[in-house]
This record gives C-alpha cells, sequence and structure tokens, in this order.
C-alpha cells in the first residue's frame, strides 16, 4: 500500500527512487520527534 501511495503522491520518481522512499519511512518513521 505504501508502494501505491508513493507511486500516487510523487509520480516523478522512478520505481527504485519510490522504493527507496518507502524502506526510509518503514526504518525512520514519518516526521521527527522532539
Amino acid at each position: 500500500q505504501l508502494m501505491h501511495l508513493v507511486s500516487r503522491e510523487m509520480p516523478e520518481l522512478s520505481a527504485g527512487q519510490a522504493a527507496d522512499v518507502v524502506v526510509d519511512t518503514l526504518l525512520r518513521g514519518v516526521g521527527t520527534s522532539s
């Protein structure tokens, strides 16, 4: 589902770049904690 969301919201990214975004999101989470 994340790949689908990224591909829909960021169509300018290649498949590899979209995968990087998804992996980074899974590893680091969304947003920042203070």
